[in-house]
């Protein structure tokens, strides 16, 4: 159906579920030799397979889910976030930080932010308190409904 929603099959239960659908992900093991302490690209265009681009089209939801996995090594509270490319002063989602394996980190669902409407590019950033800290990012989707 055109809201997102499908009605159950007859006789398969009953009421409308809402369709997610995975609208970027990567799945390229990245080594973030000396992170830093500010934010910075895990993925970059000429290394990591175009992997560096996200296109989304917003356009139609009004929620999203990041999944991802995140393997901490080092001694700093670690944090990542995904924000639009043109402007990283717009963020879809910024973790909390955290000192432990994120396998898998989970953002839940939550709104759209006011600035993802129709078609945007999104990178993946991170950063650790301690700016010789050797994470290694593994991969994430994102869902949109």
């Amino acid at each position: 159906r055109a809201d997102g929603t499908f009605a159950a099959p007859p006789g398969g239960g009953g009421g409308n579920a809402t369709v997610m659908h995975l609208v970027a992900s990567a799945a390229l093991s990245k080594t973030m030799t000396n992170i830093g302490t500010a934010y910075k690209d895990i993925y970059v265009a000429l290394t990591d397979l175009g992997l560096d681009k996200h296109l989304i089209d917003f356009g139609g939801a009004a929620s999203f889910r990041i999944i991802f996995t995140w393997d901490y090594i080092g001694a700093g509270a670690q944090q990542v976030r995904w924000a639009d490319q043109a402007n990283n002063a717009n963020v879809l989602w910024e973790s909390a930080t955290f000192l432990v394996d994120k396998d898998p980190g989970d953002s839940g669902w939550l709104a759209l932010p006011a600035w993802a409407t129709g078609e945007k590019t999104v990178e993946w950033q991170g950063k650790s308190a301690t700016a010789a800290d050797d994470p290694v990012a593994k991969g994430f989707r994102i869902y949109l409904k």
